[in-house]
């Protein structure tokens, strides 16, 4: 029974440490005058109206003892190391705010940002866990108009690899608020990020890009640029080129003409291709099979080709020669409609489609302004089944590592972040992909944690 209660002893203070190590604590933002909560259970960058309320307040939603024996808030305004709970940022040990005596336990912020570090500290006053996180107050009943741009931010790069730059700034300031930021490569837009970090994706090794960010907040107004800076992708060590793919029609109309091809691979992996039309480059692509070439002529002949590209820049030779001739203007190449019926199936064969909308993204064959309804849909992806993650040489980040990079990120690894996918959707088979990528890598953290238990339990045992 004695080995038993130490076991149990153990377990709780081992879980208490793990749940420090992986979790981020929430907050709440109170009404100082009558302790209400305005915003509650938050932790991430919030907004606040001040013309909503008076005197302000912030807690911890952190309520039991012995998990962090004090909190400390720090801001550029106020500094203050509380070990009661409510762990508050202004107040009394006992959870009082307001007015209290000759003392006011609040605050009365003004319209900005106010960039807070809240720190988790042991009975040492060792910092067991950080949390970061921004509170922008706003004010609505200002009835003139914001014109003032903010100030340009100060960009720099931490680092970069043979496809992607690592961009940091700081700096930039406004009169209301800073809001979000646009980030140029080569003079044109890239892509528009609300954090002050952000990794650029899909570079071509030993390139050099010049960079500039921009400021934005909430009325529209743009700052000026940044300083520019230069930098130069890493050399590839993958010089190997990708194989020849082949390359075929399956259709064409007066204008259009529908390849696809197969066969392409490399020996880390393909990741687009090049079409050519007699010679010069039509388009190039992601990582698809297939792909409409629009604007031809009618009863015109085009020569194509296709090439391999990978991450590295290196490009297959060109694929065989497939020639189009498009229709003759005023019907197909079959002289009749471009819709037909065989056994109960209709085929279309004029190109893409588009319901509720004449507007069909490139290399999309289909696309639906509405909702579609089906009893089932199947995905058949090209890229490997998650199985991997059960492989012997496959690397598993630490949590430590893990948690470093969602501090940093503000997401899981290879996960696509939530700006990307509001601005871009997602792909139901990858996703799916990568969701039982993570549950597999969980799993290997239980097990994991199992064995740590296990060995835990039995030095218990063995005392």
């Amino acid at each position: 029974m004695k080995n038993k209660s130490l076991f149990l002893i153990a377990f709780c203070l081992f879980y208490h440490q793990l749940s420090l190590a992986q979790n981020t604590y929430t907050y709440t933002l109170i009404d100082a005058d009558n302790n209400t909560a305005l915003i509650s259970s938050f932790n991430t960058d919030v907004t606040w109206n001040i013309d909503n309320s008076g005197g302000l307040n912030l807690i911890s939603d952190l309520s039991v003892y012995g998990v962090a024996d004090k909190v400390r808030f720090i801001t550029t305004e106020n500094t203050r190391t509380e070990g009661a709970i409510p762990y508050a940022y202004y107040g009394d040990a006992s959870g009082a705010y307001g007015q209290q005596g000759p003392t006011y336990y609040g605050w009365f912020p003004t319209v900005g940002s106010l960039y807070f570090t809240v720190e988790y500290l042991d009975v040492n006053l060792n910092v067991i866990t950080t949390d970061t996180f921004t509170i922008t107050f706003i004010d609505n009943n200002t009835s003139s108009p914001d014109t003032e741009a903010p100030m340009a931010p100060t960009l720099s790069s931490t680092g970069e690899t043979e496809t992607t730059a690592d961009l940091f700034w700081s700096g930039a300031t406004d009169n209301v608020a800073v809001t979000d930021y646009n980030i140029y490569k080569d003079g044109v837009f890239e892509v528009n990020v609300s954090g002050s970090l952000h990794t650029v994706t899909g570079l071509t090794s030993s390139t050099t890009y010049s960079f500039t960010v921009t400021a934005l907040d909430a009325a529209g107004n743009e700052s000026v640029a940044s300083n520019a800076i230069l930098v130069t992708t890493d050399s590839s060590t993958d010089t190997q080129v990708p194989t020849v793919p082949t390359l075929s029609s399956n259709g064409e109309t007066e204008t259009t003409a529908n390849l696809s091809w197969s066969g392409a691979t490399d020996n880390v992996g393909v990741t687009g291709y090049k079409i050519f039309k007699d010679g010069a480059l039509e388009a190039t692509l992601g990582n698809v099979s297939s792909h409409t070439v629009t604007g031809l002529t009618a009863s015109t002949t085009y020569s194509f080709t296709v090439t391999a590209l990978d991450a590295a820049g290196n490009e297959s030779v060109a694929s065989n020669i497939v020639q189009v001739t498009t229709d003759s203007s005023g019907g197909s190449s079959g002289g009749g409609t471009v819709w037909s019926e065989s056994s109960g199936n209709i085929s279309y064969s004029a190109g893409n489609v588009g319901i509720g909308t004449s507007t069909i993204p490139n290399t999309y064959k289909l696309a639906v302004n509405g909702k579609i309804i089906s009893e089932e849909l199947k995905v058949q992806l090209q890229s490997a089944w998650p199985d991997y993650v059960f492989a012997k040489d496959y690397d598993l980040p630490s949590l430590e590592e893990v948690g470093k990079y969602i501090q940093k990120k503000g997401h899981l690894p290879n996960m696509p972040p939530a700006k990307e996918v509001k601005e871009n959707g997602i792909e139901v088979g990858e996703m799916n992909r990568l969701l039982l990528e993570k549950i597999e890598e969980l799993t290997l953290y239980i097990l994991q944690q199992e064995e740590r238990l296990k060995s835990l339990e039995n030095k218990i045992d063995n005392k």
